[in-house]
């Protein structure tokens, strides 16, 4: 009775070196397929989690709003130097954290200020945030708010904007250190307010600037001027969200756009050239 042999000099187990070598690019191809899916699920997490954290805040917005009489909350006031990374009462995510209700362990739930894409580092040791407000414009020809106004609802001051302030809607005593010296300011802050405003559903309130500067309860980076700037300087665009960006609407709905949409231009690469997108980061009902 003769023994069938499956083992040789150029086999294993039974397996030659051809099917040693095709098993291995199966398992290569499979990896690499497994490597993308799940990134593509990190991804796909990130952006609900993001999104999440935006109309949580959105909510803490809105009951700011209504116990300040229709005022949303200003971007910020800075008194301190510009070098000063440190927590401050006045800075939009400090004025609405109190109307955060604590997570579920009964801490305070500081994470929703960052969205998990957002991995840069913080500056000088300080907890990052990944939102800000879109600026609105100090200058005297955009007050009061009109239809056609063209800039966002983030108001904020800082000292070398003194004598430029215009409207009388909030009235804030603070101490601003000045060197060795301190001294008691009171600022009229003009504040944007609910009924101003002409298209809530597609009107930015917050959007995302991945910036290390942007750091949570301080002024840096707690205002963006434009999307072109925090697309340019802030963000690798092709790596957050695949190539979106979460916007929260002043009504509460986040919507998740490419930056050209969000400015009222089809995005080039993904859209019908015809298609028509409201431009968030303006006031005016015209946008």
């Amino acid at each position: 009775m003769r023994i069938k042999h499956f083992g040789s000099p150029n086999s294993i187990l039974g397996f030659g070196r051809i099917d040693l070598i095709v098993l291995i690019a199966v398992l290569g191809v499979l990896g690499a397929g497994f490597y993308v899916f799940m990134g593509r699920t990190r991804a796909s997490d990130n952006i609900t989690v993001c999104t999440s954290n935006l109309k949580q805040l959105g909510v803490a917005m809105a009951m700011y709003e209504k116990d300040n009489g229709g005022r949303l909350p200003y971007a910020f006031i800075r008194y301190g130097k510009a070098s000063d990374y440190g927590p401050s009462k006045d800075v939009w995510d400090s004025l609405i954290f109190p109307l955060v209700p604590p997570g579920q362990n009964g801490l305070a739930q500081k994470h929703l200020l960052r969205c998990p894409a957002d991995t840069l580092p913080g500056v000088q040791g300080q907890a990052r945030r990944t939102y800000a407000m879109p600026s609105h414009s100090t200058r005297p020809e955009n007050w009061p708010l009109s239809a056609q106004n063209a800039t966002g609802v983030g108001v904020y001051w800082q000292w070398s904007f003194e004598g430029k302030v215009l409207t009388n809607f909030i009235l804030v005593t603070r101490t601003r250190t000045n060197g060795p010296t301190e001294e008691a300011i009171t600022l009229s802050l003009p504040a944007v307010k609910l009924d101003m405003i002409h298209a809530p559903g597609s009107t930015l309130l917050l959007t995302e600037n991945a910036w290390a500067e942007n750091s949570a309860f301080n002024y840096h980076g707690a205002i963006i001027d434009s999307v072109k700037k925090h697309v340019s300087t802030n963000l690798d665009i092709d790596q957050y969200h695949g190539g979106k960006i979460n916007y929260l609407m002043v009504d509460g709905h986040v919507a998740l756009l490419y930056p050209s949409e969000s400015t009222g231009r089809a995005d080039p690469k993904h859209d019908d050239p015809g298609k028509k997108f409201p431009n968030v980061w303006t006031i005016g009902h015209g946008n």
